[in-house]
């Protein structure tokens, strides 16, 4: 008897995941992170001068009109207060960036967070975890 390794639990995750992709609606705005930078050139040939400002940009942007808005269902008044200004966020971009033309450009007054994730905590032993008790499961 041989073993079907594409039927196991877990495997091949990296297929599904790209057949989704291309499920997925092909966003035309994308958040680029970075900064602008005043540039001047000179031209080679007639010798002009240009100036311009540039905008130096992280690698990867964030594609945004595909993103899709939280469903606030908290029962925390907070919470669901910071949820609903997530989502007035993304309507205030959407509509400031609605009426920009194909290949135009905008710079937005936003601010950018970095966040570090915890590290993973040790498991607690189950001798000094007082959740953990023994059940007797089939007797």
């Amino acid at each position: 008897m041989s073993i079907d390794f594409s039927k196991t639990f877990g495997a091949n995750r990296a297929a599904p995941a790209a057949a989704g992709n291309s499920d997925r609606p092909k966003a035309k705005f994308w958040l680029n992170v970075g900064y602008s930078v005043p540039v001047t050139y000179s031209d080679p040939v007639t010798n002009a001068i240009t100036e311009e400002t540039k905008f130096v940009s992280l690698p990867v942007g964030i594609p945004f009109d595909t993103m899709e808005k939280i469903t606030v269902t908290s029962r925390n008044d907070e919470y669901a207060a910071l949820q609903t200004a997530q989502n007035d966020l993304h309507d205030q971009i959407m509509a400031a960036v609605n009426s920009m033309k194909p290949g135009e450009t905008q710079i937005l007054n936003l601010e950018i967070q970095v966040r570090r994730i915890n590290e993973d905590r040790p498991a607690i032993a189950p001798e000094q975890n007082a959740f953990v008790r023994k059940l007797d499961l089939v007797g």
